[in-house]
């Protein structure tokens, strides 16, 4: 947010000028301007959401120490989908002994993740990989000797539901390649869906002038395909076992910030902004700014019940489970 300054006067014998300065001023900004303006605003912006998962990592942790409790500490771990770094850097934390991978698809998460790993001091047992998940369903039925890496740990923080369904199998199957005998698989799952997407779809729905039901979903897979137990069938037919704290749920809220900050609708329709780029970009209104405008003064109508005491927005409690599956180990 722009910090606050006193305006100059403008100068009497300049009208023109004035008349023009004031324009700027007053004039909403072009839906051009607007995308700017988030892509310069919403990193830093989604850096600070990023800590509330914090909770989400937690568990990933808690299920960590019950599986060391059993079968002694790992010595390598592979974090997928670590974003900014976690919960990849709190298991390095945890477990100072074990060489620690963190990874992601994207190339600014893994600087991200990287720059992490160097404000905690995690020194060179912590290192950073861009990779796809979808390069693990590859090790699906791989010998060990081809596979490369062999953990004894993998986690995956709200990230498998992001496959396309058919692929989920050939990457569990994938992650229990990776894996050393009596290694474990640690992972975190949707079990109601994502408060952001439909927050973000009722958005779309009053700037479009539709129905939700009129809308398809903003994420191309169900976030929810390993909800409510479904995922245990699937880990047993990969070869898993069932661990400690498999299946433990807990809910989960998120702060988006104050209502009235400049990047607080940017974080809560951050899954909805390539639509509304697509509807701006389809509507050829050029400097009118009407979209984004309509998309934060829809947030602010459709947020205006998820008020704290403190004026910030909170979504949620979503509810969360835990994954915990072990690789037997060899006989």
């Amino acid at each position: 947010m722009r910090a606050a300054g006193r305006l100059r006067p403008l100068a009497r014998h300049r009208p023109a000028r004035a008349c023009r300065a004031a324009r700027q001023i007053c004039s909403p900004r072009s839906d051009a301007q607007h995308l700017h303006h988030i892509q310069a605003a919403l990193p830093p912006a989604y850096a600070a959401s990023f800590e509330q998962f914090a909770p989400v990592w937690h568990a990933v942790l808690q299920a960590a120490e019950a599986g060391a409790a059993v079968s002694g500490e790992p010595s390598t771990i592979l974090d997928l989908a670590s974003a900014q770094g976690e919960p990849a850097c709190s298991l390095a934390q945890r477990f100072p002994r074990a060489e620690v991978v963190a990874t992601d698809n994207e190339a600014a998460m893994v600087a991200a993740a990287r720059e992490r790993g160097e404000r905690l001091a995690l020194g060179t047992r912590f290192s950073t990989q861009q990779v796809d998940m979808r390069q693990i369903c590859a090790l699906a039925g791989m010998p060990p000797s081809e596979v490369g890496l062999q953990a004894d740990l993998v986690t995956a923080s709200l990230a498998l539901h992001m496959l396309p369904p058919a692929e989920i199998e050939a990457c569990l199957s994938g992650l229990h390649a990776l894996l050393k005998p009596g290694g474990r698989l640690i992972a975190t799952v949707w079990e109601d869906e994502f408060a952001l997407l439909p927050l973000g779809r009722r958005c779309l729905a009053r700037i479009l002038g539709k129905d939700v039901d009129e809308l398809p979903p903003l994420e191309p897979h169900s976030p929810l395909g390993l909800a409510h137990g479904r995922a245990d069938a699937l880990l047993k037919r990969a070869g898993f076992e069932l661990g400690p704290h498999h299946n433990t749920i807990f809910p989960f809220s998120l702060n988006l910030g104050m209502r009235n900050s400049e990047t607080t609708w940017m974080v809560g329709l951050m899954p909805c902004l390539g639509a509304l780029q697509n509807i701006a970009e389809a509507s050829g209104e050029g400097g009118s700014g009407g979209v984004f405008e309509a998309a934060k003064q829809a947030f602010i109508h459709e947020t205006k019940d998820a008020l704290d005491a403190s004026g910030d927005i909170i979504v949620g409690p979503m509810q969360v489970r835990v994954l915990a599956a072990v690789k037997p180990p060899a006989p």
